[in-house]
């Protein structure tokens, strides 16, 4: 499937940089937080699912550098996530043709989630009536339930915007991840606020989030 392979962006001129505000106050799914509005987020000492851990500053791997994700699965077998500020050109309806047709959900922008998966895609919302979704920790987010979210949708029960979509994940090996933040690499992180995780910018700045949530930790740190 066609990605796009670099989503970092540089410092635009006067003009975009205006023209970016205006649409992030239009475009349904955009947020604009600053580290001073987020009171909940504190450092933990291990990744939970549902939980999100910060890259080191010396992290240089493409698909994790200045990343901030999403842990969707942290067991024995090791630990899976979504980077969540790295939109790409498609929409999940452009990327998976014929999996939403007729449905709102199509126009959803899809964000890449890492560098392992194949072709696969994965949905998180806040939504817990949705049948077939799976919790994720305490966060108050869910894994899945694309068939329900997609008649949810369609009657109205929720709107496109409610369900945020990516394309493969982070993969880490077992322990690799508990090790990493035990060596003070990668930063552990819960209370992160949901609208957060589920923004949907889709002009979002690569490392932008990464920032914010850490110069909120430091705040709010114990």
């Amino acid at each position: 499937m066609p990605v796009r392979k670099d989503t970092s962006v540089g410092r635009a001129p006067p003009m975009r940089r205006g023209v970016r505000c205006l649409l992030v106050l239009l475009i349904p799914g955009c947020t604009a937080l600053k580290s001073t509005d987020i009171k909940t987020v504190v450092p933990v000492r291990r990744a939970e699912a549902g939980r999100v851990v910060l890259a080191p500053k010396e992290e240089y791997n493409h698909f994790l550098r200045r990343a901030a994700v999403l842990i969707v699965e942290h067991t024995a077998n090791g630990s899976l996530g979504v980077s969540l500020d790295s939109p790409t050109l498609l929409t999940i309806g452009e990327a998976a043709a014929g999996l939403l047709e007729e449905n709102a959900l199509a126009e959803n922008r899809l964000f890449m989630g890492g560098e392992y998966g194949g072709d696969s895609a994965t949905m998180i919302h806040a939504c817990a009536d949705v049948a077939g979704a799976r919790r994720l920790g305490e966060s108050g987010l869910f894994l899945g339930g694309l068939a329900d979210a997609a008649k949810r949708v369609k009657m109205g029960a929720n709107a496109p915007e409610d369900f945020k979509f990516f394309f493969n994940f982070c993969k880490w090996a077992p322990g690799l991840l508990d090790s990493q933040i035990a060596d003070g690499q990668w930063t552990a992180l819960t209370g992160v606020p949901r609208e957060a995780v589920l923004d949907q910018d889709p002009f979002a700045d690569r490392g932008k989030l990464w920032r914010t949530l850490g110069r909120a930790a430091k705040r709010n740190r114990v």
